[in-house]
């Protein structure tokens, strides 16, 4: 994610997403000394929570059991949510005096870590981290 190469990003979450005993609350706590690394991870774990939410909403199934709807105007099936690893809660946000010294291509004027220019993701924008996660977003 940080080399700017998100392909990979894909393969992995639909590797995870059909490790159906996998549980994200159930992610360790990484205690990564890095605080910048820590960050990402915890919004990584946080972002999957959302869109292993959305693909179940959707009727897609960790096993590979998938509903489907015989019409558009068909409800949606009901689902158990995904809920998030409890650690992510304790990771604080990105602080500016951690990005002095990156390359000035990675940090904005506010001092928040830049992963993807324009990014508007609010799970990462909350640790002071711009990037978009629609490769989180595959079906």
């Amino acid at each position: 994610m940080a080399s700017g190469d998100y392909i990979p990003m894909g393969t992995e979450t639909e590797y995870f997403w059909y490790q159906s005993r996998w549980s994200l609350n159930l992610i360790p706590d990484p205690q990564d000394t890095d605080p910048i690394r820590y960050a990402i991870l915890a919004c990584l774990a946080e972002e999957l929570v959302h869109a292993f939410n959305w693909r179940l909403s959707l009727g897609m199934r960790r096993d590979g059991r998938h509903l489907y709807r015989e019409r558009d105007e068909d409800p949606y099936p009901p689902y158990d949510p995904e809920t998030v690893a409890p650690w992510t809660k304790n990771v604080p946000p990105v602080d500016a005096q951690w990005t002095v010294g990156l390359p000035a291509d990675v940090v904005d004027v506010a001092g928040r870590l830049v992963l993807e220019e324009g990014g508007v993701n609010e799970t990462f924008a909350k640790r002071n981290i711009v990037t978009n996660v629609g490769w989180l977003y595959t079906i």
